[in-house]
């Protein structure tokens, strides 16, 4: 055993027929699911109530399993609720046009281009 991470060869099917070695390899130090976690509704209001309560970004970390850059993004305000809307804000060229006129021209089976020069 040169690796020391290896661990010795388990031998499966006791039985009969010849055995076969599998070796099993530990993952990483300090790898864990940190980042491959989401962030659901409950962690969120959990991180606000903690703070709220005046506990330390590190202990909110450490106690919900999720980074101190996560719990510093939701105390700070940079990192939004799940559940909030997110702001889609249309350019001004398409706030400006009479979509309803453009969809009913395009219905009747209107070339986009005439319904265009139309509008414009």
């Amino acid at each position: 055993m040169s690796n020391p991470e290896e661990k010795p060869a388990i031998e499966l099917n006791a039985g009969s027929e010849p055995a076969q070695a599998v070796t099993v390899v530990p993952s990483h130090e300090g790898e864990d699911e940190m980042g491959l976690r989401n962030m659901t509704v409950g962690r969120y209001e959990e991180i606000r109530r903690r703070l709220a309560e005046g506990r330390g970004v590190r202990e909110i970390a450490r106690a919900l399993g999720c980074a101190r850059a996560t719990v510093r993004e939701v105390r700070d305000g940079t990192r939004s609720s799940p559940d909030a809307p997110e702001s889609c804000t249309d350019p001004l060229w398409m706030r400006q046009l009479e979509w309803p006129t453009i969809i009913h021209e395009l219905g009747l089976g209107h070339p986009l281009k005439f319904v265009w020069e139309g509008v414009s």
